[in-house]
């Protein structure tokens, strides 16, 4: 099962990673600044924000297979949208905001991930729809870099577009074909949908609401990066969609090799806590690197320093969430973990093009000081003698938690 759902997050992401190399070019030729053209595309992590946890909920009622094919087949829809009406920044804006809502599918993969593992193994689920985001990564923006033209002047979106919609559409085959519903997903005594209740259940997990925020503050920092990586190529290096499709392709890789293979492992030997901690290491060393490079050579420790610390952290932190919630509500707790991702996503993009027409190392600066910032806090909020549950090794576990650990090992 975790093999497929790797490959169903490849397909729910392929599409929007497709967009990424000409996408700001395309709305620079527009006429579009960097300081709007960044929030324009925010507004599919805004949308994503908004229904991610509505997805998650909707999937502990009904269960996953239905919110899965609704959200691949929005998305076809959006993406064959896009590529006929997006002649305009407002036509590229509400096309996307429509993929992003269908995008907020994503929770109710990483539900499904906690529903079929262990609490030892979460981090491995978790780092298997990592992998199927990088592979994501490796192959749409290598493909989008083909499509959306052979430079910045000449960058369309047309053609990436209807080949987001393709993806899509395999992963509605592929749903159909292959996935069977997990035992404990569906249930009719499922809380009720919505944001309020989101959360109220949130606030009444303490631990859980600070996990959210640190996910809120690496996202954003995340976000901040990806979002100038293109405009500082762009101005230092000149280049355009082809050069930044490869630069993509070459994180996704890493992503996949990371959070395939390596992220279970090490969590299983060292714990997700400690993952955790070099994540926030390895992005702030890598955002000041990037911020100083003059070549290719000195951007390419950057990214991978950077690449490295959101695969285990993309992995460790929802896997130490997902400790926090019930087989009941699951998918709304992995609801909220995505929702804040999406959130990140929204405002990292919005702060970069101001920080960006500033200076063009700025958001890279203001990224590596959020990463000291939130190291501290983490390190506070779950000190070196707490588990990965946030408990002291001699506290006793709550009902949930042991629930969930027995529904693991069977």
């Amino acid at each position: 099962m975790l093999l497929l759902l790797l490959f169903l997050a490849t397909a729910l992401m392929m599409g929007f990673s497709i967009l990424l190399p000409s996408i700001l070019y395309v709305l620079q030729n527009m006429g579009a600044s960097p300081s709007l053209a960044t929030p324009v595309l925010a507004s599919y992590s805004l949308a994503q924000f908004v229904a991610g946890p509505l997805w998650g909920r909707l999937s502990d009622r009904v269960g996953r297979k239905p919110v899965l094919v609704a959200s691949l087949g929005l998305s076809a829809l959006a993406y064959g949208g896009m590529a006929l009406f997006a002649t305009s920044v407002w036509g590229l804006l509400i096309t996307l905001a429509f993929a992003g809502l269908a995008a907020g599918g994503m929770s109710c993969l990483m539900a499904t991930a906690v529903d079929v593992t262990g609490a030892r193994d979460r981090a491995r689920g978790m780092g298997m729809i990592g992998a199927g985001v990088g592979l994501a990564f490796i192959v749409g923006p290598a493909l989008g870099g083909v499509l959306g033209g052979a430079d910045a002047a000449h960058a369309g979106i047309a053609a990436p577009a209807v080949a987001s919609a393709c993806a899509s559409l395999i992963g509605v085959m592929m749903l159909w074909a292959m996935f069977r519903e997990p035992g404990v997903s569906a249930g009719g005594a499922a809380p009720p949908m919505g944001h309020l209740h989101t959360l109220r259940g949130l606030f009444g997990r303490p631990l859980l609401v600070r996990l959210c925020l640190l996910m809120l503050v690496f996202t954003v920092s995340v976000a901040l990066m990806e979002t100038a990586t293109p405009l500082l190529t762009r101005d230092r290096f000149d280049w355009g969609p082809r050069q930044l499709g490869a630069l993509f392709a070459y994180v996704g890789v890493l992503l996949v090799v990371v959070q395939g293979g390596l992220v279970g492992r090490l969590s299983r030997r060292f714990g997700e806590r400690r993952l955790v901690t070099v994540a926030f290491l390895l992005m702030g060393l890598g955002l000041v690197t990037i911020a100083f490079s003059a070549s290719l050579w000195t951007l390419l420790p950057g990214l991978t320093l950077t690449s490295l610390g959101a695969a285990f952290f993309a992995s460790a932190m929802p896997a130490l969430a997902s400790h926090q919630a019930d087989s009941r509500s699951r998918g709304a707790v992995m609801g909220s973990v995505q929702a804040m991702q999406a959130l990140g996503r929204t405002l990292g993009p919005v702060f970069a093009g101001l920080f960006f027409q500033i200076r063009d190392d700025l958001p890279f600066l203001v990224g590596a000081s959020v990463m000291v910032l939130g190291l501290v806090w983490f390190m506070r909020l779950l000190p070196a003698g707490r588990n990965d549950t946030g408990r002291r090794p001699d506290e006793k576990e709550t009902p949930e938690i042991d629930a969930l650990e027995q529904q693991g090992a069977e």
